[in-house]
């Protein structure tokens, strides 16, 4: 045979082989191109951690940590947050949520099983809450507890509070232990998941803890995973040297991405958030807008996106909530207050020393004064003259502060009847419909009652108000206007005397920086920031915010703190800072915002910037008594964001990721943004799975029926035999799974009216 029959022979067995390969893909490709892909049961997933193995102690549910993230494969609760719906959804029972969380009425379900199949009873809901009262091991949980009283009531169970909050949540999703299980609780669960064993894997230097998937519990349920098995690796690099081992990577503050690009980053943020509060109690309120119109239009740069997200409001939403600048003429905000560039007070000094220089007679006419602040009154500003169409129609709220050694405060004669010794504020609400309030001037005097029946008057806020826009532009104008210019006389000696002092004070301003404003004595003006360290992030925001308010002349002095000072701050309610960048946790649902804002959480309580808003007070005290997602959350938080936002007295800014590294072959886990904690992973993967299979119709697939497929995907452009995509194909990143929240009423009434009440 020669070489071109040689040659032809294997060209032709090259065409066979490269049509028989391509009649193969062609026909896979038909077979499953509309094939269903279903998860099936089965498979491990091993998940890699750093850190000590977690005692798995249901009374430390709550602390936080891989205990948390471990108990919520393994117990279940009297109702359980659904993290997709963000409701509140049955368990263990079905509960009756009342007008406001004062009174909850629980039914337990008698169909719910332990793993051993014996009835999850009454008997042991009550023994989990008489654990935790005698136990020491959840001191947050027991400040909840001795408030609530918890009453057998045959049929059902009732949580009862004088005190009415979403924090009884907490007690409501708390893991239920069996009476039955002593002292070893962990031998009889009740979760999606039970614990299998703890070993200790020399080869890879881990402590394994494996739970294997509850069959006589949920042998229905589309539970698909059947093991996890838990590696606790000493540190970071024991667990990143075994990565070819693990399928999901569980690290904490400052974990290294895996090296391995089969791992995807989940993107979870927890409730947690960065936020800058501006102190309502001494910060002025044009300063507070310039402050945030400043830093709401200053991108942060300096942080890995990868890291965690900027934030747009409080809530965790997309929408970008921006401050509008209410005085444009920044110079003009900061005269108001007695500060000057540099250049207007080189200017001010030389215009007072020509006008003494050009006087024969020493009579030296001096320029009208700004309105001048005040020390005590301190709400709606703190000027001694204040315009005001009002913040709610027809009333201002007026507050102040009251030093130590006060035993009363009178406003025009009144004594106020909330006020007592102590107190470090004061309030009073003027309103046309108390009479205490009219169309016009409004004089108000404040004085203080001291234990020995004495009384001193302190000061005089002014107040010109009327509802209408252009009335009260006439009353501002002709009000300045009556701040007519002073005239003085001087002697020849005490002349020259002032001349030699201010011609040094031009000097010293002349040697200003110029970047910065100043008051007639050359004090810069500074922003007192103090801020607590998350993350490594908080200094970098620190240098953001610095540079940023550089930029409109103020000058920040920052300094890092320590939670125990933090609690001082909340025990003592004395706010010395004009800025606090600090952690906050938002709770479970994610949207409680009312410890941070509410005017009863000034002073003892987490209210760092000392707002005070009556309407505010109301929208949140409706937050704190309800948890749900429907039609009327949405206005309510609309509400509170829009007070905050005319307020001008928080900047939310960060929120960082939870280091959940998933292998992108795990599919069908569910994709949330925000979960309450660590607890909620074993609901994120609920739904996932590790084997799958292909559900073919084999009734439709025929000669004919592939001939016409065939030619239909020729002419495709974007034909590819080999992307095959199944109908019920689960995305690796989200399965789009939605949960139903059931079993629970939330038959909750109008909230209040109106906030606790006001001295008038």
């Amino acid at each position: 045979m020669g070489h071109a029959a040689k040659i032809a022979k294997y060209l032709l067995f090259i065409t066979l082989l490269f049509s028989f390969v391509s009649l193969a893909h062609l026909v896979f490709a038909y077979i499953y191109h509309d094939a269903n892909v279903l998860p099936e049961k089965g498979g491990t997933v091993s998940v890699g951690v750093v850190g000590d193995v977690p005692s798995l102690n249901p009374l430390r549910f709550g602390l936080g940590g891989s205990n948390d993230m471990m108990l919520g494969f393994l117990y279940r609760s009297l109702l359980r947050y659904d993290i997709v719906s963000r409701q509140l959804a049955g368990d263990l029972a079905n509960c009756d949520l009342g007008k406001n969380f004062g009174l909850v009425k629980c039914y337990p379900n008698p169909e719910n099983t332990w793993q051993d199949g014996s009835a999850i009873s009454k008997e042991d809901i009550l023994h989990t809450f008489a654990m935790l009262r005698k136990s020491q091991e959840n001191a947050s949980i027991n400040a909840i507890l001795d408030k609530v009283s918890i009453t057998d009531r045959g049929d059902y169970i009732e949580f009862s509070t004088e005190n009415p909050d979403t924090e009884i949540v907490s007690l409501l999703t708390f893991p239920i232990i069996a009476a039955s299980a002593g002292d070893n609780p962990v031998s009889k669960t009740s979760g999606t998941y039970m614990l299998s064993d703890v070993t200790t894997d020399e080869d890879y230097g881990s402590t394994n803890v494996t739970l294997v998937r509850n069959e006589s519990l949920h042998s229905d349920s589309p539970i698909y995973i059947g093991r996890y098995v838990f590696r606790f690796f000493s540190d970071e690099p024991s667990l990143h040297k075994n990565e070819e081992i693990l399928d999901l990577l569980i690290g904490g503050e400052g974990f290294a991405p895996p090296v391995s690009p089969r791992f995807v980053r989940t993107n979870t943020l927890f409730p947690d958030q960065i936020a800058l509060f501006l102190n309502a109690e001494k910060v002025p309120k044009s300063i507070r807008n310039l402050m945030l119109f400043q830093l709401g239009r200053t991108a942060v740069t300096n942080i890995d996106p990868s890291r965690g997200r900027i934030l747009s409001d409080m809530f965790f939403s997309e929408t970008w909530v921006t401050t509008e600048l209410a005085e444009r003429n920044i110079a003009k905000t900061y005269a108001d207050l007695g500060f000057y560039t540099r250049d207007r007070l080189v200017e001010l000094s030389e215009q007072e020393i020509a006008a003494l220089e050009g006087s024969a007679t020493g009579t030296v006419t001096t320029a009208a004064e700004p309105i001048p602040t005040l020390s005590s009154f301190d709400t709606p500003s703190r000027d001694a003259i204040h315009f005001s169409t009002g913040t709610v129609a027809g009333e201002i709220v007026i507050g102040g502060t009251v030093p130590a050694g006060v035993s009363g405060v009178f406003v025009n004669g009144y004594k106020l009847a909330k006020f007592s010794a102590g107190q470090t504020r004061f309030s009073y609400l003027a309103r046309v419909s108390m009479g205490n309030l009219a169309e016009g001037t409004n004089t108000y005097k404040l004085s203080f009652e001291y234990p020995d029946g004495s009384r001193k008057d302190v000061e005089t806020l002014v107040i010109h108000y009327s509802a209408d826009p252009e009335k009260l532009s006439s009353m501002r104008t002709q009000a300045l206007a009556e701040r007519k210019p002073t005239i003085s006389a001087m002697d020849p000696a005490e002349m020259q005397k002032r001349l030699s002092t201010l011609k040094q004070s031009l000097e010293q301003a002349r040697e200003l920086d110029p970047k910065y404003y100043y008051n007639r004595d050359f004090i810069r003006f500074t922003v007192d920031l103090l801020y607590t360290n998350q993350s490594g992030i908080s200094p970098v925001l620190v240098d953001n915010i610095r540079d940023s308010l550089q930029m409109v002349g103020m000058y920040v002095n920052s300094r890092e703190i320590d939670l125990a000072e933090i609690r001082e701050i909340v025990r003592t309610g004395e706010k010395k800072y004009d800025a606090l960048l600090t952690g906050i946790n938002l709770g479970i649902s994610g949207y409680n915002v009312f410890p941070f804002f509410h005017s009863g959480q000034a002073k003892g309580g987490l209210n760092f910037s000392g707002i005070r808003n009556i309407q505010l007070d109301i929208e949140l005290e409706r937050l704190k008594t309800r948890m749900d997602s429907g039609e009327w959350l949405g206005p309510v938080r609309n509400s509170v964001s829009t007070i905050l936002a005319q307020e001008w007295v928080v900047r939310p800014y960060y929120s960082a990721y939870a280091n959940w590294y998933i292998d992108r072959t795990i599919r069908g886990r569910l994709d949330v943004p925000v979960i309450p904690s660590a607890a909620f992973l074993h609901e994120l993967l609920e739904s996932a799975f590790v084997s799958e299979r292909y559900n073919v119709d084999w009734e439709t697939k025929n000669p004919l029926d592939f001939i016409r497929w065939s030619t239909t995907w020729l002419e495709r452009d974007d034909a590819d035999p080999t992307a095959v995509t199944g109908t019920g194909s689960m995305n690796a990143e989200s399965s789009g799974t939605q949960s139903t929240a059931t079993g629970i009423n939330t038959s909750t009434g109008a909230a209040s009216d109106s906030a606790e009440k006001t001295d008038a």
